[in-house]
Formats: C-alpha cells, sequence, structure tokens
C-alpha cells in the first residue's frame, strides 16, 4: 500500500500482516566419510576430484596484435531441434559470449544453427 507522508513523498506502507521473512541458509551436505557407500552422485563428484585436471593451453599472443590461431580439430557437435549433423571445429567464448564459431555440415543444418545463433536461440555443444 503507497502512503504520501507529510512531507509530500510517497512511502510503501506494509500492512502488520505482511512481514518480509528470511530464509534460513541452506547449509551444503558434505560427503559422508569412506566407511558409507557413496549413492552414484556422490561417488562421480568423488572420482572427479581424485582425476587428472584437463588444462587447454590458451594460444600465445605475443607479437601479433591480438590475434591468436584456432587450431582446427573436431570437438563436438552442434545440435538444437534440427535435422542433420553439424560438427564444431573450433570455437572462441569471451566473457559468456560465444564469439567465433567454426562449423561444418550439410548445407541445410548449418544454415539452420546459424539462424538459431541469430535468433539468440540455444544451441548445444555435445562432446
Amino acid at each position: 500500500m503507497l502512503q504520501v507522508t507529510p512531507s509530500g513523498e510517497l512511502v510503501q506502507v506494509l500492512p502488520s500482516a505482511v512481514v518480509p521473512s528470511t530464509l534460513p541458509p541452506i547449509v551444503p551436505v558434505s560427503l559422508p566419510a569412506v566407511e558409507i557407500k557413496l549413492d552414484n552422485v556422490q561417488y562421480a563428484i568423488a572420482r572427479m576430484k581424485d582425476a587428472p585436471k584437463v588444462v587447454t593451453p590458451k594460444p600465445h599472443l605475443e607479437g601479433k596484435c591480438g590475434a591468436a590461431s584456432i587450431t582446427q580439430k573436431y570437438v563436438a557437435e552442434l545440435t538444437g531441434s534440427i535435422t542433420g549433423n553439424v560438427h564444431c571445429y573450433g570455437y572462441a567464448v569471451d566473457q559468456g559470449v560465444c564469439v567465433y564459431l567454426n562449423l561444418g555440415g550439410s548445407r541445410t543444418a548449418v544454415e539452420a544453427i546459424r539462424a538459431k545463433f541469430s535468433k539468440s536461440e540455444a544451441v548445444t555443444c555435445v562432446p
């Protein structure tokens, strides 16, 4: 409910029955001790923590005025409710935005993926 104060300001007044509530914090559940049998998700998390980390080296940019070479190799398949196979041979992401995409496939399937990008629709990259 909005009210006007004597000084002419507009303020929102909450009825006494409506009190903003604060939610209790959600405390994450830690993995149980090794003696207890882990469920499938906990087991997968424990395995991934022990797995070696895969690091893709960034291209060296010194003396190239910001231009970098992106290697050409099969990365994944692009999908997005289209017919046909579209393969991704390299991509670059800057601050969460795809700025470069090298794709190949049948003409109609590639055009469908490009149309999805132009409409800012979701395109999935399946490794």
